[in-house]
């Protein structure tokens, strides 16, 4: 079994998901998405949870993005080739854990502070409401590293020209920023976070579930379909992620891309 990356608690039907591994800020590497697609499937359907909130452990930061140093990156089943890349990435890495929160049929708010880098800023995103501390930092500086990533749901969320400025320009955002364009919904100070998310939290707990859950659903389809966003954010993640965290086991043409 493997050893525990996260906290999975319920008090008062309000379940809290946390990273566990604060010593990384809480990067995320296969075993911890494993334990986080478990949690949130187990708070999903589980008829005495009302509501999620999802943070991260520590002083220093919500999530750090990808561990690149987890073992499994050595022998994750494809090759980084980019045909290889986007089916093994669609179907093993973190791209599930995005698309499965989305699809909750319960609220999920984000309890972000200090650090949110890499991909932990669409971690956040994909959740229905996200609140943060003061001194929170967004960095998505994936472009100064030659790889696109966080289509998917950013331009949802602010807007085609703002997000094109963040992602162009790899530039962090601090928490008055992310309030004022909309990635946001509430700035506090980290002292009074955690009392914040949970009076939001129970506010909403103590309203019709299955009516929330439904107009969830609704929402995401007016929005259009979240498995497609996702899809083509993997299509152009594996066209321009570099190799130099997993080296290749052979040369080979890639595939055609496919659908899943």
């Amino acid at each position: 079994m493997e050893n525990s990356q996260i906290i999975y608690a319920m008090e008062n039907g309000i379940v809290t998901i946390s990273i566990n591994r604060p010593e990384k800020i809480n990067a995320v590497g296969f075993p911890a998405i494993r334990q986080l697609m478990a949690a949130f499937a187990k708070a999903d359907t589980d008829p005495e949870a009302k509501v999620i909130i999802f943070k991260g452990e520590g002083e220093k930061g919500f999530c750090s993005g990808d561990d690149t140093k987890c073992p499994e990156w050595l022998d994750i089943g494809f090759n980084w080739l980019p045909g290889d890349m986007y089916l093994g990435l669609r179907k093993k890495h973190y791209y599930q854990l995005l698309q499965a929160i989305r699809e909750l049929t319960k609220p999920v708010i984000a309890q972000v502070h200090g650090w949110c880098l890499g991909s932990a800023p669409e971690l956040a995103l994909a959740c229905d409401i996200v609140i943060a501390s003061e001194n929170t930092k967004f960095g998505i500086p994936l472009v100064s590293f030659g790889i696109s990533s966080m289509t998917a749901f950013l331009p949802k969320v602010v807007g085609y020209h703002r997000a094109c400025e963040i992602l162009f320009t790899g530039d962090v955002v601090d928490a008055k920023q992310a309030f004022q364009i909309g990635m946001v919904n509430h700035i506090y100070p980290q002292e009074q976070l955690n009392e914040k998310v949970l009076e939001l939290a129970t506010k909403m707990s103590k309203q019709s579930i299955s009516a929330i859950g439904w107009t969830k659903w609704a929402l995401n389809k007016t929005m259009g379909s979240v498995a497609e966003a996702i899809d083509y954010e993997v299509l152009a993640v594996g066209l321009t992620h570099p190799s130099k965290y997993v080296p290749r086991t052979h040369e080979r043409p890639a595939r055609p891309f496919q659908t899943i």
